[in-house]
């Protein structure tokens, strides 16, 4: 199979690569939306804080054994201490996998935000991705879920989960609720604990989003094409074209009724936040990285703010997320020594290949 693989490499080759240099022949000039700037450190010391989250699984013939974690990593001026919360578990019920585990990591990462924001002194806490992406992103299943039951959960169990957010503990707080649900949704029961799921984390986001002007969303790589309206991502536009040490002028960000449907819940709250988001390549020749915060910004502001960053930076990224990344990351290796310390023996299905 590998050698078929190669053989059609091979053939295609000339083919992909013209295509390539195709693309790059037509992107449109990005100087008129760059601004060079060799990034000053911030004068006065802050206190920044980076989170990132991890999850991975093993997919057993009964259960899904997952493992979930977020770290926080705070600079204060006078060294970087960490914050960490971890849980491993069973997914129960055995559906919708890969959707749920990503929002408990969401849940994790935002709870482990809210915690440090409210617990620190912090200035900008880093986030590494898109929050502008954690609060569109849909439940696949919903428009499935028969609406009377949607409004039982919000009205009967969501006011729980409520309440345990604002206690302030990092879990995935519908887990408590699951039997419940279960017995009073019958067959649409694992729907209805993947939708409370949902809720929670715009909970969560709630929560987090009312402090945003010291929230910083900070992506490696991005699909959107708002300066250009080029099949070519904007970020690869500005990554080829320009080269120096710089960022793109601020541009805003809203949730669109045809982006986004009607929220569960809070649908007034989320649609009245204006995101802004910009490119950024913190030092010469580095990779271009992208901004986004849930407030409008200034060309002023978005440079005091690229400053202040600066002293936690190394590489042309923020250190604290790269050291967040590198220590909460779950590996195969990791995985499989949980799954010693459990004794966990059922079959995996692939014990024949």
């Amino acid at each position: 199979m590998l050698d078929k693989l190669y053989e059609t490499s091979l053939e295609k080759r000339e083919e992909l690569t013209g295509e390539i240099t195709a693309l790059h022949a037509v992107c449109p000039d990005a100087h008129e939306w760059w601004h060079d700037l060799e990034i000053p450190a911030g004068s006065e010391s802050r206190t920044i804080a980076g989170i990132d989250g991890s999850f991975n699984k093993i997919n057993f013939r009964g259960f899904i054994f997952y493992a979930v974690a977020a770290e926080s990593v705070i600079s204060d001026g006078n060294g970087i201490r960490t914050l960490a919360e971890a849980d491993v578990n069973l997914l129960r019920p055995y559906r919708h996998a890969r959707s749920r585990l990503e929002t408990y990591m969401s849940i994790f990462e935002l709870k482990l935000a809210l915690q440090t924001l409210n617990t620190t002194d912090v200035d900008y806490l880093l986030i590494d991705g898109s929050l502008f992406g954690h609060t569109i992103r849909p439940v696949p299943f919903e428009v499935h879920l028969p609406a009377e039951v949607r409004k039982e959960v919000i009205r009967n169990h969501l006011p729980v989960v409520r309440d345990e957010v604002s206690r302030g503990r990092v879990e995935v707080s519908t887990h408590s609720l699951g039997s419940t649900l279960m017995e009073e949704f019958g067959d649409v029961g694992g729907d209805a604990i993947v939708f409370l799921e949902h809720l929670e984390k715009l909970e969560v986001l709630r929560a987090l989003l009312s402090q945003k002007e010291r929230l910083v969303g900070i992506s490696k790589t991005s699909r959107r094409t708002d300066c250009f309206g080029s099949v070519v991502p904007d970020i690869a536009i500005f990554e080829g074209a320009c080269t120096g040490a710089g960022y793109s002028s601020p541009l805003p960000l809203r949730i669109m009724r045809e982006a986004k449907g009607a929220f569960p819940m809070l649908d007034e709250f989320f649609r009245q936040i204006s995101f802004s988001h910009f490119y950024v390549r913190l030092e010469e020749r580095k990779n271009v990285l992208r901004f986004e915060v849930p407030w409008q910004i200034t060309r002023e502001r978005a440079e005091d703010l690229l400053s202040h960053l600066m002293p936690v930076c190394a590489g042309g990224y923020p250190y604290l997320l790269k050291r967040a990344h590198n220590d909460v990351v779950i590996g195969r290796r990791d995985m499989e020594r949980l799954v010693r310390i459990f004794d966990l023996h059922e079959r995996r299905g692939r014990e024949m290949l």
